[in-house]
């Protein structure tokens, strides 16, 4: 008995002994996996901070190069403003000799007579101008001679006074055909300010003819329209015309708009003024938020200064006649609205009486002024157009400036 439990107890320590042996060989492969795990991660710790140590050398070399970069990019915008002024001073320096060159050859005459209906033997000098001091008492150096095959170079003091006298021949052409719309007593066929040029014609046909006679003056002095900025606009008398026949500018249709911005007046083709004034009331908005972000910390006594200077000029108000009540209001409560934010005043308080405190007029009273002023302006002028507008008691704009002066205040 005791021999069989022995050899039990053997079998027994047997069995755990070869369990013992598998788990000590299992943990042993474990081991060797770890280490080889662990020299993984070492070779790739080393790697990645052989990587790093690049990384940080190439930024270090991108640092240096973009220092160098942005040292030549100071260089070339100094070489640049220094080439601008040596250019800006040439072109002085070359249409001063120019000048001489005319004036010491007499191959231009000084007084021309432009002989027109407004203007009779009006003398126009063209080789001198007081307000440009002479460059050779400034610098004793001289450029070599050149010729302007066309034109004059941009900024030439005499550029206005020689374009007037180019386009001159235009207008009286365009006067001569004898097609318009009257004011009055005065046939108007075109107005002309610079390089902006209006046809007015009471039919198609009138308009095409108008164009054919700026056409063949275009041909014959250089000259060249702008299709794509040239736009037709038809004033509907009464229900208007069902269709308007298409007119050409060298073989280009001319579209046809219902406004358009001349001058920066927005004239719309039933000469309704709501949309010039959004137009203003928009600029209006842009000045006072510019004024409230830039000078809120400015003492009272400038922030009124700054609203007069850039709040009471209403761009061509003087023509504002036909509107609605809405849009004359929005553009009230627009002026009152700038005025509050300025000067930090409650939303709540009365117009009146912080224009008032203020010592800044009202909306109404801006509307009178620059009327009054606009028809001073008009009754003193000489110019036929003009006096014929002034002069004429039925027309709308009239019985609108009338009516501003002698109505209260229409909210």
């Amino acid at each position: 008995m005791s021999r069989q439990a022995d050899s039990q107890q053997l079998k027994v320590a047997l069995q755990e002994l070869k369990l013992s042996r598998e788990l000590c060989n299992q943990l042993t492969s474990e081991h060797e996996e770890n280490e080889k795990i662990l020299l993984e991660a070492l070779e790739n710790n080393t790697k990645l901070k052989n990587g790093f140590d690049q990384c940080g050398a190439e930024y270090e070399n991108t640092l240096k190069r973009n220092s160098i970069l942005e040292r030549e990019l100071c260089d070339a915008h100094k070489q640049i403003a220094q080439m601008e002024e040596e250019s800006r001073f040439s072109g002085a320096q070359e249409t001063q000799s120019l000048f001489n060159e005319l004036l010491s050859a007499n191959s231009v005459v000084k007084q021309v007579s432009v002989a027109s209906n407004n203007v009779a033997g009006s003398v126009i000098d063209l080789t001198h101008d007081n307000t440009v001091p002479p460059l050779n008492s400034v610098c004793n150096k001289k450029t070599s001679k050149y010729r302007l095959e066309c034109g004059v170079r941009q900024g030439g003091v005499t550029s206005p006074d020689l374009f007037n006298l180019y386009v001159n021949g235009l207008i009286e052409e365009l006067r001569g055909t004898k097609v318009g719309c009257h004011v009055g007593n005065v046939c108007v066929s075109n107005l002309s300010y610079a390089d902006d040029m209006v046809l007015l014609s009471p039919s198609i046909t009138g308009l095409r003819k108008l164009l054919s006679v700026c056409e063949h003056y275009a041909n014959a002095h250089g000259l060249k329209y702008n299709v794509s900025k040239t736009k037709m606009m038809v004033f509907p008398a009464g229900g208007g015309p069902d269709m308007v026949p298409e007119v050409y500018l060298n073989g280009t249709v001319i579209s046809v708009v219902k406004q358009f911005k001349y001058l920066g007046h927005v004239l719309t083709e039933r000469l309704q003024d709501d949309e010039d004034i959004e137009r203003e009331r928009r600029a209006l908005a842009v000045r006072g938020n510019m004024l409230a972000r830039r000078f809120a910390k400015c003492s009272r006594d400038v922030k009124t200064t700054l609203f007069k200077a850039y709040c009471l000029g209403m761009y061509t108000c003087q023509l504002w006649v036909t509107f609605t009540h809405k849009a004359f209001r929005r553009i009230r409560v627009q002026y009152n609205d700038t005025y509050r934010a300025f000067m930090n005043l409650p939303r709540c308080c009365s117009a009146s009486g912080m224009f008032v405190e203020g010592g800044v007029p009202d909306f109404f009273a801006v509307i009178r002024t620059r009327i009054a002023t606009f028809w001073s302006r008009l009754r003193s002028s000489k110019n036929k157009i003009l006096t014929a507008i002034s002069d004429d008691i039925r027309s709308p704009i009239y019985k609108r400036w009338i009516s501003v002066h002698m109505e209260n205040n229409k909210k």
